[in-house]
C-alpha cells in the first residue's frame, strides 16, 4: 500500500473514484500528507512536497494499492482532473481519438 498526497478538499472524492475503479483506497484525512523537506531544501518552488509542508491542513493522503499513474488515470478518466499532458494523459487522449 502506498500513500498519495492530494489536496484535502479533493481527498474524499478521489478516494471514492479509486474504489469505484476497483482499487483499495482509504482517505486518511487532512494533515496526513508526507512533508519532509529533504534535510535543508529551503526553496518553496523546488519540491512537490513544499505546499504540504507550508500548509499541512490543506493536504492529506489516500492509502491505496493503486500506483500514482493508475490513480492519475482514474481521476482524469472520471473528470476529476484536467488532462495535463503527462504520459498517462497522452495515452488517454490517443484512445479517445481512435
Amino acid at each position: 500500500m502506498r500513500r498519495i498526497r492530494v489536496r484535502a478538499e479533493n481527498g474524499p472524492r478521489f478516494a471514492e473514484a479509486l474504489r469505484a475503479a476497483g482499487f483499495l483506497a482509504e482517505w486518511r484525512g487532512a494533515g496526513t500528507a508526507y512533508t519532509n523537506l529533504h534535510h535543508g531544501c529551503s526553496d518553496p518552488d523546488c519540491c512537490a512536497q513544499h505546499p504540504a509542508y507550508y500548509n499541512p491542513g490543506g493536504w492529506g493522503s489516500i492509502k491505496t494499492n493503486a500506483s500514482g499513474a493508475q490513480a492519475h488515470r482514474v481521476w482524469v478518466e472520471r473528470g476529476l482532473l484536467e488532462p495535463c499532458g503527462c504520459r498517462v494523459c497522452k495515452k488517454l487522449a490517443g484512445k479517445r481519438s481512435e
